[in-house]
């Protein structure tokens, strides 16, 4: 439902309709009771109306959020709700615009497929330290350019050392440029 989200504010004309999420549909053929409810800026998408925005508070949330004078400030809060069995849960973002969802009547959850556990280390990785690692590479590659350079100028005058004649040292050496 988050993906949904981002995708629904990033370029709302190419999202898909959340109903046709193959996803969404596995979780309601496991649960007849699940509603939902999504709100993305000031568009709702779901198959009921919300339950917990207003029990919780959101609503009273969002309107301070419209009336404050600095847009950087974010709330966030989720809860999870046990409900007879069943899980619902609702979980409220306001940054710059309003990002709401809640899902009720989950009482069998559809198993996600296994990822192995050298995929999670790799996106742990990435996602804690992706930046460091990009800026870590530059380093040693500039690191690296500047070695093989000096290398090279180091062989130069390695060359150059060997073709003088120690018993003729008033000679001029031979240089040349670049």
């Amino acid at each position: 439902m988050n993906n949904f989200i981002l995708a629904t504010r990033d370029d709302p004309a190419a999202t898909p309709p959340i109903a046709d999420d193959p996803f969404l549909r596995q979780v309601e053929a496991r649960n007849p009771g699940f509603r939902y409810h999504i709100r993305a800026g000031d568009r709702s998408f779901g198959n009921a109306p919300p339950a917990y925005f207003t029990r919780f508070g959101y609503a009273t949330l969002e309107q301070v959020h419209l009336r404050m004078r600095d847009p950087g400030m974010c709330s966030q809060g989720e809860r999870i709700v046990r409900n007879g069995g069943a899980e619902d849960f609702a979980t409220f973002r306001m940054c710059d615009t309003l990002s709401y969802y809640e899902y009720r009547g989950l009482r069998h959850p559809v198993p996600l497929l296994e990822r192995r556990p050298q995929e999670i280390r790799l996106k742990w990785l990435w996602a804690f330290s992706g930046n460091f690692l990009l800026a870590a590479g530059g380093v040693f590659l500039i690191f690296a350019l500047t070695f093989t350079l000096h290398m090279l100028s180091i062989r130069r005058v390695a060359r150059l050392a060997r073709s003088i004649d120690p018993q003729r040292l008033d000679t001029s050496l031979p240089e040349k440029g670049w």
